[in-house]
C-alpha cells in the first residue's frame, strides 16, 4: 500500500474538505486565459452536478488549484476528484501541448472540522493572489476565483464541449460541424458554509465583503510599505506554461484543519484506528480472504497490483 489511506470523520453526514492539486515541477500549466477559465468552470460545474458535491470556494493559480468542497462520503469524493483531475489534465495538454503527467502527485485532501477553521480557509483562498503580490485586490486575479461571486453575486459561468457528440456528428453529417454546435454554457452554483446557511443572501455577501475589504486594506499597506507594484493582467496571461519557479514553496500539509484541539485529537485517533483496519482489509483482499473495509474511507475498486510492505509503520507521520 504505497499511500496512507484517507478517511473522513465517521460522525459527519456531509464533511467539508480542502483539496489542493499541484502541477508537476510547479509548471505554470494553469496560466490564466479566457479559454482555460471558461472550460475549467464548465468542467467543475459538470462534475459537481454529476456527484452532487457542494463547492464552497475555488481558486486556480498558475501552478496549483485550491478547492473547498462538501462531500457526503469518501467514495463520492474519490469519484469527483478522479473526473476533475483527468478533465483538467486533458484540458491543459490540449491547450498547451506537451507530454507526460500534469499533476505532481495525487490531491492533498484535508478535512475541515469546525466553522472557525472553515472561515480561515475562505480567507486563505481570498488572499491567494494578494499574498504573492500578483494583484492589489483579491478580485483582480485574472484566473478562476470566487471573490466576485461570493461578494457581489456574479455568475461563475463556464462552457462544456461535448467532444463525443462532436465526433459522432462529424462522421454522420455531410456539412461542417464546429465546436460551437456542441457547446453549452453552465453556471457553477456555490454552497454556503454552515455558519452562513439560513441567512439572507445580502448578509452572506456582507460577510464575504468584509473579508475582502480586510485583505485589500492589509495588502495595500504592505505593498505600499515595501514599494511593490503588482504585474498587469496582460503579464499574468503571458506567462510561459512550461516555465516554473526556481524554488517552489514546499511545506507539509496538516492531517486535519481545526481550531479545537479536542477535535484534532479525536480525528487523529480515528485515523490511526482506520489505517490499521484498512490495512488489514487490504491485506485480506490481496490474499483472497474475506474482508471488510471501514465505512468512512475510500474502498478500492479492484485488487491491488502489488504486494503491500509488511514492514510499513502503522501510521506515517500523523503528528
Amino acid at each position: 500500500m504505497p499511500f496512507l489511506p484517507r478517511c473522513l470523520p465517521p460522525d459527519a453526514e456531509d464533511c467539508w474538505v480542502d483539496v489542493t492539486l499541484r502541477t508537476v515541477d510547479a509548471r505554470y500549466l494553469f496560466v490564466p486565459g479566457s479559454e482555460f477559465n471558461d472550460r475549467t468552470l464548465g468542467l467543475l460545474a459538470i462534475v459537481t452536478r454529476r456527484y452532487r458535491v457542494g463547492v464552497g470556494c475555488v481558486h486556480i493559480a498558475s501552478n496549483h488549484l485550491h478547492l473547498l468542497i462538501r462531500v457526503p462520503d469518501a467514495n463520492t469524493q474519490g469519484a469527483f476528484l478522479r473526473d476533475l483531475d483527468s478533465g483538467i489534465a486533458r484540458l491543459a495538454r490540449r491547450l498547451h501541448g506537451g507530454e507526460g503527467h500534469v499533476f505532481a502527485r495525487r490531491p492533498t485532501i484535508i478535512p475541515v472540522l469546525d466553522d472557525d477553521a472553515l472561515a480561515q480557509r475562505y480567507r486563505y483562498y481570498f488572499d491567494q493572489a494578494t499574498k504573492d503580490n500578483l494583484t492589489a485586490r483579491p478580485r483582480d486575479w485574472v484566473g478562476v476565483h470566487c471573490v466576485n461571486a461570493l461578494c457581489r453575486g456574479d455568475a461563475l459561468r463556464g462552457k462544456r464541449i461535448d467532444r463525443t457528440l462532436l465526433r459522432s456528428r462529424a462522421r454522420a453529417a455531410s456539412g461542417s460541424i464546429t465546436e460551437a454546435d456542441c457547446t453549452r454554457w453552465l453556471d457553477l452554483e456555490l454552497t454556503p458554509p454552515p455558519f452562513l446557511e439560513g441567512l439572507p443572501i445580502e448578509a452572506q455577501r456582507a460577510w464575504f465583503g468584509r473579508l475582502e475589504a480586510e485583505i485589500e486594506e492589509e495588502t495595500q499597506q504592505r505593498q505600499g510599505r515595501e514599494r511593490i507594484t503588482p504585474p498587469t493582467a496582460a503579464a499574468l496571461r503571458a506567462v510561459d506554461p512550461f516555465a516554473h519557479p526556481r524554488a517552489p514553496k514546499r511545506s507539509p500539509a496538516p492531517k486535519v484543519l481545526t481550531t479545537v484541539k479536542a477535535l484534532r485529537d479525536v480525528f487523529i485517533a480515528t485515523l490511526t484506528e482506520f489505517v490499521d483496519v484498512f490495512r488489514d482489509a487490504w491485506w485480506r483482499m490481496y490474499r483472497g480472504m474475506a474482508f471488510s473495509f471501514p465505512d468512512n474511507g475510500f474502498v478500492p475498486g479492484r485488487e491491488p497490483m502489488r504486494r503491500p510492505d509488511e514492514h510499513m509503520t502503522t501510521v506515517c507521520a500523523l503528528e
